[in-house]
């Protein structure tokens, strides 16, 4: 078994019998709101050794604004850079879409979100992407 790098982790869409929901709700405890919500349409998942490390989930509220609704990275692996890799997947994947404003409502990883850009606004934060 290799040692952990978050480099090396693997980012899907998950296969329908392989939703991580018990990681999804540590992100978001109310379970009919998190199956609503985590459409594996719009849900990435990241393994390492063939096990989920991590799940992030996106939608479109707009054309060009997208919301991070959880984000979750499974407790050993935790302040290992993995949830920052997660987000900037989903930075990506909400860009090629045509996101240009990317938010979030729970502001809970607050220097997650920060680091990367993210603009505290209420409880939540709003990123803004200027094509260059």
């Amino acid at each position: 078994m290799k040692a952990f790098e978050p480099r090396a982790v693997d980012i899907f869409r998950p296969y329908p019998d392989e939703m991580p929901w018990q990681l999804l709700l540590q992100a978001d405890p109310i379970e009919d709101r998190v199956r609503q919500y985590a459409d594996p349409d719009w849900t990435r998942i990241a393994k390492f050794n063939g096990e989920v490390v991590g799940v992030y989930v996106v939608r479109a509220n707009t054309a060009l604004e997208y919301e991070v609704m959880n984000l979750a990275v499974a407790a050993p692996y935790r302040g290992k850079g993995r949830g920052g890799g997660l987000l900037g997947h989903a930075i990506g994947i909400s860009e090629s879409k045509g996101a240009r404003e990317i938010v979030t409502l729970s502001f809970a990883q607050t220097s997650l979100f920060a680091r990367v850009g993210f603009e505290p606004v209420g409880a939540g934060g709003r990123l803004t992407l200027t094509p260059e």
